[in-house]
């Protein structure tokens, strides 16, 4: 009686599929003929072949022994499951600067059953399972992006698409500028280019007066008062783009800087300096000669030594300075002191003499008594 069985590798009969055909036949056979249904037809016992193509395959095996011939036909015995195809998109750019965002569209076909799980590989260390996913690169380089599929039967595919998203590398905007102390119009400032980044740089600079350029550090000179917001955009030959501001960090203003103070003091006597400036400075430093600072308004202040000191001020207006300095002459206290030529005499009228001994003094008012 002629019987077979079939060893099916992979067992789920996802294509390609290894089929091991073995001989169950009773009676002692001596000849074997089978045709297995993908068109081949070997003659040995036991033998082999693959699937590649799916579908259901009917197995007819020919033995004969001694004596007599007999057959047996197996109906779709074979059942070869289709592969998934993995098949995806991105979108809507996967050339860029970083960060960059690729929108992936999952566009596999699930052949035999349907697809059950993805697995992505976007090639900078992360991954997803979500069908369709959406995935942020923040580095520069060319990304190789895999989809590996399941469907219901167990089948899988993997596609790779090589360097399929290119990051370029980034650029950093950055300047600063070199405002003299004196910050009346018109201003020349020396704008100093400090971007960095890949590829060939263009500049566009917007110095907030209408005017701009596209030189690397340009001057500029500002014409007229006012508070000015300078900007510059910076792009590479890779098409990726930075800017930077400084909003209001220049203040060119009618400035008038003034303070009171006495013109001369007594040594150990307070006094107070008070700003007086126009308009009303953002920020105020004193010095008042003799190593003090301050940073107050109005500022009380005494000398411990007599002499001529220098007292400044330093008026702040954004990046800008405007300095005023005034004298002030510091005397030492005079010491009052006197003699008198005979205090000791009885009698009236009694005339005493009196000698003034005082130093440091300019007048002098005299109390006998």
């Amino acid at each position: 009686m002629p019987n077979f069985k079939a060893t099916i590798n992979p067992a789920s009969g996802c294509a390609p599929v290894v089929v091991q055909f073995t001989d169950l036949t009773t009676g002692d056979p001596t000849n074997w003929k089978w045709d297995l249904g993908n068109g081949t037809t070997p003659t040995n016992q036991n033998p082999s072949t693959t699937y590649f193509t799916p579908g259901k395959y009917t197995i007819k095996l020919i033995v004969k022994n001694a004596t007599k011939t007999d057959s047996i036909i197996k109906t779709q015995f074979i059942v070869v499951q289709a592969l998934p195809v993995a098949d995806f998109v991105g979108n809507p750019a996967l050339t860029g600067c970083y960060p960059l965002t690729v929108q992936f569209t999952d566009r596999s076909i699930a052949g035999s059953g349907v697809i059950k799980s993805w697995l992505w590989d976007f090639g900078d260390g992360n991954s997803s399972t979500e069908q369709s996913p959406m995935h942020v690169y923040t580095s520069s380089g060319n990304y190789n992006v895999t989809l590996r599929v399941i469907n219901s039967n167990g089948c899988r595919h993997t596609l790779t698409k090589t360097q399929y998203v290119k990051i370029n590398a980034g650029l950093t905007a950055d300047f600063s500028d070199t405002v003299y102390n004196e910050c009346t119009a018109p201003l020349t400032v020396d704008f100093i280019n400090a971007s960095s980044g890949t590829g060939t740089l263009k500049y566009k600079w917007d110095f907030g007066d209408g005017q701009t350029s596209t030189l690397s550090d340009p001057i500029h000179t500002y014409a007229a008062v006012g508070t000015y917001t300078p900007k510059l955009v910076v792009t590479n030959s890779f098409g990726c783009k930075d800017s930077v501001m400084v909003p209001g960090s220049l203040v060119i203003a009618i400035k008038n800087a003034s303070f009171t103070a006495v013109d001369s003091v007594c040594v150990g006597s307070e006094f107070t300096v008070n700003n007086t400036s126009t308009p009303v400075p953002d920020r105020v430093s004193w010095d008042f000669g003799d190593s003090t600072v301050s940073t107050i308004d109005s500022t009380v202040k005494t000398y411990a030594t007599a002499g001529d000191y220098t007292i400044t001020m330093v008026s702040g207006y954004g990046a800008c300075l405007d300095t005023l300095t005034k004298g002030i002459h510091v005397i030492d206290k005079p010491i009052a002191s006197f003699v008198a030529d005979d205090s000791t005499k009885c009698g009236a009228p009694f005339t005493v003499n009196f000698q003034n001994k005082s130093t440091g003094a300019i007048s002098y008012q005299w109390n006998f008594g």
